[in-house]
């Protein structure tokens, strides 16, 4: 079940490791669309799993009934128990954890694009989520100095302008 979707998610990896931004601007080819397009291929790949994720769970409640309807439970429904619980851990870990740290570089890419086109807001929202996952990001934290210091500069040329 995972493994359908790793194999999703490593076709999107790639395409994103062939990106680059600056060809696409070069060639005209709306790296906006491009940028989309790799995000909703995320989104589709993300809930597909958290959706696999709910039918395992629906699957590990429908054994507690059985347990609790069934006081002599055998062996193979409490490993079936464990096998779906341990199923649910390798989705959780998997859709929340990794492939999120997979999709840093991407993230990286798409904020210093949106950067140079002058939309701060967006690039911040998205080193955000790089920051989510890697804290201590170098590159992220030198264009938030970068930035804060151009504000704090912008700040100062407006306060001492003469009237």
């Amino acid at each position: 079940m995972v493994e359908k979707h790793k194999k999703d998610f490593s076709a999107l990896l790639r395409k994103i490791e062939s990106l680059n931004l600056d060809q696409i601007s070069i060639c005209n080819n709306k790296p906006d669309e491009f940028l989309q397009s790799v995000e909703d291929d995320y989104r589709k790949i993300q809930r597909s799993m958290v959706t696999r994720r709910e039918n395992l769970g629906i699957i590990s409640d429908i054994l507690d009934q059985c347990h609790c309807c069934n006081s002599n439970e055998d062996y193979s429904s409490k490993s079936l128990r464990l096998v779906v619980d341990k199923a649910i851990g390798k989705v959780n870990n998997y859709v929340f954890f990794e492939m999120r740290e997979r999709l840093a570089p991407f993230n990286l890419k798409k904020g210093e694009w949106l950067f140079k086109q002058g939309r701060i807001e967006e690039a911040l929202d998205v080193w955000e989520e790089v920051l989510r996952v890697e804290p201590d990001n170098k590159y992220i934290h030198s264009k938030l100095s970068q930035i804060i210091d151009n504000w704090d500069q912008d700040a100062k040329t407006k306060n001492h302008r003469p009237i």
